[in-house]
């Protein structure tokens, strides 16, 4: 910054002074436009109904205006003697000093509603007349006296500007006036009596200042703060995780769609309903992404877990979640032979398989039907005994309509005859579909499924999905 040199016994001139002023003036602008940038800016200016009685008023608070101008569009001060014009650009700031409260009436017309909009504008003005003593070089004694201005003032000048009234919802917003920048939108409807903060709206894109400099820090300060800011100690218990920050950022007042949250599980799984907390906020259900309870097993101790809160379900999704290994095969058989009565062309879903062994919890015993809950490919295997004297069809289906393959197929016999048929196949479950097998005949026929073959005593008619991946 620059600074004006004087000198003792000197007869100092007004330029002296004036320079004074415009140094720090300019200096200050520079600085300013370092920190902001040469882009309008405003900051304060809050707008809020007016109180403590309510009514078709809104206050607006003390702010500031922050705009790109030159230093001097006509001489400092605009008298003989000043500084000359200085077309240098730096940012100016206009000063709103104090609370004031702007009336918006309703309009007439019942069904009616307007639009205000709040408007502020840089103002450079000279002011503060004074009238003052001037050297009299014709008589000494008698000094001259003129009515000059003795401030060059930037102030910020706030306005509200009325918009057409017009059917409610129909209503628009008025523009800014030229050299104005939008800052509020107030609607007042007709036979309003009071002015509330729901009437109240920011116009759009006003460009209010919302980060301050106190909110900034260093890229070492981030970097501590930040790096673990995903990242949570686990101290909860089975199905239940309880977790806790590590990094000082802080846990967020409440969650929010997309909230990252990632934990080595300090205890796994054991299939059923679990929940997640984290920071002491309350819990939330941890869900796989099809939205269904996590099967057994697919969070073991030490596992790194990978989740994220989607807010529609106010549910945590676990994002990486995987099958257990060991665990991925389902095995669905008969405890007993089981009898089924067909109706000639008409497919009738086989309801008497019972679980055998699971370690995979997918089986849905009421509803007889497999529900891989994991998105990904499956191998399926099927196979069955059967007694019949008609020719029947055993098929697995997948969501009840579509047929995945034929697995037995009997001929006609005069006598109940034994057959045994299988299939494989791979298919895509997405984590809502299901499995089911079906029988058909073009004859009515009571069938017998059998547990095992004659004579064998092992277990032979059973159903087997195995996860293969996603």
């Amino acid at each position: 910054m620059d600074r004006v040199s004087v000198y003792p016994s000197e007869i100092i001139f007004s330029a002296d002074v004036l320079r004074s002023n415009i140094y720090p003036y300019i200096s200050s602008g520079c600085l300013t436009d370092a920190i902001l940038g040469s882009s309008t800016e405003i900051n304060g200016f809050n707008c809020t109904p007016q109180t403590p009685t309510a009514n078709l008023t809104v206050n607006v608070d003390q702010g500031q205006i922050y705009i790109q101008e030159a230093v001097d569009t006509i001489a400092y001060p605009n008298d003989d003697g000043g500084l000359p014009v200085n077309p240098q650009l730096i940012q100016k700031q206009g000063i709103f000093p104090t609370k004031t409260n702007y009336a918006l009436p309703a309009p007439a017309t019942t069904g009616f509603s307007v639009n205000y909009l709040i408007q502020v504008a840089f103002q450079e003005s000279d002011t503060d007349i004074v009238s003052r003593p001037y050297y009299n070089s014709s008589n000494p004694a008698s000094p001259l006296f003129m009515d000059t201005s003795t401030t060059r003032k930037d102030a910020a000048v706030v306005t509200s500007k009325a918009g057409v009234a017009a059917i409610t919802g129909t209503q628009t917003t008025p523009a800014p006036d030229s050299g104005n920048i939008g800052m509020w939108v107030v609607t007042v409807a007709n036979g309003q009596t009071q002015i509330t903060s729901d009437d109240i709206n920011e116009y759009p894109n006003a460009p209010f200042i919302t980060d301050k400099l106190k909110d900034k820090i260093s890229q070492s300060v981030a970097d501590r703060l930040y790096e673990n800011r995903n990242f949570y100690i686990d101290t909860g218990t089975a199905d239940t995780y309880v977790l806790n920050l590590t990094s000082l950022y802080g846990t967020p007042p409440a969650y929010y769609n997309g909230m990252p949250v990632n934990y080595f599980a300090l205890v796994g799984n054991s299939g059923g309903a679990s929940t997640q907390s984290v920071g002491g906020l309350t819990a939330a259900a941890l869900v796989t992404p099809q939205n269904v309870a996590l099967p057994a097993n697919v969070i073991d101790a030490g596992d790194y877990v990978e989740t994220v809160y989607n807010a529609s379900l106010s549910k945590f999704v676990m994002t990486n979640i995987k099958p257990n290994i060991d665990a991925g095969v389902a095995l669905i058989g008969f405890s007993g032979d089981a009898a089924l009565a067909l109706v000639g062309a008409t497919a009738q879903k086989v309801p008497n398989f019972v679980l055998v062994s699971q370690t995979y919890n997918i089986w849905n015993s009421g509803s007889a039907r497999m529900e891989p809950t994991i998105a990904g490919w499956y191998n399926i295997t099927v196979n069955a005994y059967i007694l019949a004297t008609s020719q029947i069809v055993l098929y697995a289906v997948q969501n009840g309509s579509t047929v995945l393959f034929p697995f037995i197929t009997t001929t006609t016999s005069a006598t109940p005859t034994e057959t045994m048929g299988s299939g494989v196949v791979q298919a895509y479950f997405n984590g809502t579909d299901y499995l089911e097998v079906y029988a058909d005949s073009q004859l009515s026929d009571s069938i017998i499924i059998r547990q095992d073959l004659t004579g064998v005593g092992l277990p032979g008619t059973f159903i087997q999905i195995e996860y293969l991946g996603s």
